[in-house]
């Protein structure tokens, strides 16, 4: 009888391990950044002072509650500014999620890429068909889950997450980044 319980307790511990085997860096700020923007020739890395008001709009835009990101890189193709390159962070179900965000001049989502994933499930969202919903999305759009944006069965607090980051990206571009 004891000889069948160890190989439950072993299933056990492979188990837990398979299920912590999932946390994985898919990208550091300069492989993000050629993936993003491959024909780029420079980025410029800029600090955003962000003043009460502006912190204000961009926290009323989306309920995700991790700090603003007050770090961005303008990009270059040559001498020609082509847009930004924003990097943040969102909370999937217990771990951070690293993300890039590319806008346009425009202040449209021209990409985006999951950089670093640590939830044991839930790693759906870098299907490319997924994130691909976001591309051409700006502040006006609803940019809502399971509205304009589809949810992933399994990921669904990464999708939301994900999704209230991008709309806080987009306010972002609006209050703080925008070229007026």
């Amino acid at each position: 009888m004891s000889s069948n319980r160890l190989p439950l307790a072993l299933f056990g511990v492979c188990l837990v391990a398979s299920q912590s085997s999932y946390a994985e860096v898919f990208f550091t700020a300069e492989t993000v950044q050629k993936a993003l923007y491959p024909h780029a020739s420079r980025f410029e890395a800029k600090n955003l002072s962000l003043t009460p008001e502006q912190i204000k709009k961009i926290e009323d835009s989306s309920p995700t509650s991790t700090p603003i990101p007050t770090h961005l890189f303008e990009v270059f193709e040559g001498d020609r500014h082509v847009g930004y390159l924003v990097i943040d962070k969102v909370l999937g179900r217990h771990e951070f999620i690293t993300y890039a965000v590319a806008l346009n001049l425009a202040g449209e989502v021209q990409g985006i890429e999951v950089m670093e994933y640590l939830e044991s499930y839930g790693q759906q969202i870098r299907n490319e068909k997924w994130r691909a919903q976001f591309t051409g999305k700006k502040k006006t759009d609803a940019i809502k889950l399971n509205g304009d944006i589809q949810n992933i069965a399994g990921a669904t607090l990464s999708c939301k997450h994900i999704t209230e980051g991008i709309r806080r990206m987009l306010m972002l571009y609006d209050v703080a980044i925008r070229k007026t």
